[in-house]
């Protein structure tokens, strides 16, 4: 019996991202750090509810931000506290659980911070693993997911603060922009991962995921 389509659920910015100060004007040659952490796995039970996903996810963020520093680190507890947040995981995971349209869940987590001489992007993976038996298959598929999300924001996050910096765009607008232009670009990504490792008797999801990145990359993405 194979398992359910794993299914990539690709976070909106604009639409969850709380009113930001606007923030300082940057050159588009600005510097630019990325900073990546490993995926943030969440076990819950076999046919999880809301509370049990919202739970379970703010405890893992939190034991995360513990064994990190830096930004990385604040943006899991920002998580982790933000209930607007953390009850969207929740629902819509436990409405895509119910309906068996998926044997688990990734959510990407990209964040960008600007100031005036720097801008960081972090980026992360929250992935919601129920306890059956096609968890091995499942955490082999999200970290897939995983990989595509730290390439993304790697190779990709400098070209997009170069193309969006500048003109009107500044502070906040600037970093729900290129925020918003990482879960773009990383949407093309997964759906080309998807393709294969849906249809795939025995996937390879390591070597699929780097395959799909690099050619999202390819097509989307510029130098910084």
């Amino acid at each position: 019996m194979k398992v359910a389509a794993v299914l990539i659920v690709l976070l909106v910015v604009a639409g969850i991202a709380t009113q930001r100060a606007l923030g300082p004007d940057v050159d588009p040659d600005v510097p630019v750090v990325v900073r990546t952490a490993d995926p943030v796995r969440v076990l819950l039970p076999t046919t999880p509810e809301a509370g049990d996903i919202e739970a379970r996810s703010r405890i893992a963020l939190t034991a995360a931000a513990g064994d990190l520093t830096g930004p990385i680190a604040d943006e899991m507890r920002a998580i982790a506290t933000d209930d607007e947040y953390m009850e969207w995981i929740a629902e819509s995971g436990a409405e895509a659980f119910a309906a068996e349209r998926a044997a688990a869940l990734a959510y990407p987590l990209y964040s960008v911070m600007v100031t005036e001489s720097l801008v960081t992007i972090t980026a992360a993976t929250l992935e919601l693993l129920p306890q059956h038996f096609g968890l091995g298959a499942s955490i082999g598929h999200e970290n897939g997911h995983a990989l595509i999300n730290e390439t993304i924001a790697r190779q990709c996050g400098p070209g997009a603060v170069a193309e969006l910096a500048g003109g009107r765009r500044r502070g906040a607008g600037l970093e729900i922009a290129v925020e918003n232009l990482l879960f773009d670009i990383g949407s093309d990504a997964h759906a080309r991962y998807h393709e294969v490792v849906n249809n795939g008797v025995s996937p390879r999801y390591v070597e699929a995921a780097r395959e799909a990145a690099a050619v999202t990359v390819a097509e989307r993405c510029q130098g910084p």
